[in-house]
């Protein structure tokens, strides 16, 4: 599927199907045919197909060949499926043209057209078109962290209320913790990614000689990736205060339901003990020829169950 966008009155508008492509501002690929890869080709852009965007080492994931800057770095969306997931996004930067290349949902991608022309520097080149796109890309991870944010105030909020939990509840606390977790890390790599990629934009862009108007935009937007790295470290140990908050809870109910099975087993050790002692079959008991021996005993072993019972409870075992 390719979306090519052209400069309307400052802003950016979607081509009609089958409009020449050499027109287009930015050109972005997603989950592109190969014959449509064959037509962005043609206007001299060397598309990488999705096992080479995902083959590529990280030393080869920024280069320029023949006056086009390739960039692709690793960002989190969703899959065909709809599962959260992280792939490759390639960003080629000609003299007068953006493409981009994914082959994963990203939604920054989708919301990006309608705000192009609300940035600091505006979309009137692929150059600022690129910073734009990176930006929203940046404010999109932040809106994620923000929505894990919310979601584990929720959950401190529920796990240390006074309502017990059940054994059920607890288990899907800790796969939401883990699917948390995992999200976190897929946004800390994309923002050590974008961090990597605004290093190598620098000195490309500035080179240009009407840069001055991009040269405030590089900086700020290194400083949003910095902080949000920060914020994603005090996520994680959030994340961990949460798994570990409700493994607490599994260990206080299975110390709740150990305590009941000991407290149990005690009070039927003194009868038992009884039991075993008139159960031996010594030839000189003389208990046995007693008219009330047996009322006597079990008198005796219920006693016994009832002296531990008031002994746990002043200890304060029960």
């Amino acid at each position: 599927m390719i979306f090519a966008y052209t400069l309307q009155d400052g802003r950016l508008a979607l081509q009609a199907q089958g409009a020449d492509m050499a027109d287009a501002l930015w050109i972005d690929m997603f989950r592109p045919t190969d014959e449509q890869l064959e037509q962005v080709r043609a206007l001299g852009f060397d598309i990488p197909s999705k096992a080479e965007m995902r083959g590529l080492k990280p030393s080869n994931r920024m280069h320029l060949t023949a006056g086009i800057d390739y960039m692709t770095v690793v960002m989190p969306g969703r899959d065909v499926q709809g599962h959260p997931t992280n792939g490759p996004v390639s960003f080629m930067l000609g003299t007068e043209q953006l493409v981009t290349v994914r082959h994963h949902a990203v939604r920054a991608f989708k919301t990006f057209p309608g705000v192009a022309d609300q940035t600091a520097i505006g979309c009137s080149d692929a150059r600022c078109l690129l910073l734009g796109l990176l930006g929203e890309n940046i404010g999109g991870l932040a809106d994620m962290m923000e929505r894990i944010g919310d979601r584990l105030d929720e959950l401190a909020l529920w796990i240390f209320d006074d309502d017990r939990k059940s054994d059920a509840e607890l288990e899907e606390t800790l796969k939401r913790t883990g699917r948390m977790s995992e999200l976190i890390g897929k946004i800390r790599l994309a923002l050590l990614n974008l961090d990597r990629l605004l290093g190598h934009l620098e000195p490309i862009l500035m080179k240009h000689e009407d840069a001055a108007h991009l040269k405030p935009m590089l900086p700020s937007l290194e400083r949003d990736v910095s902080a949000l790295a920060v914020h994603c470290d005090y996520l994680t140990g959030r994340v961990g205060f949460a798994t570990e908050a409700t493994m607490g809870m599994i260990d206080l109910g299975q110390n709740r339901a150990v305590s009941v099975m000991s407290a149990v087993t005690s009070l039927f050790i003194p009868p038992t003990l009884i039991a075993s002692i008139y159960g031996m079959n010594f030839i000189d008991m003389p208990e046995l020829q007693d008219a009330w021996g047996y009322e006597i005993t079990l008198l005796g072993m219920v006693a016994s169950s009832v002296l531990t019972y008031f002994l746990m409870r002043w200890q304060r075992w029960l």
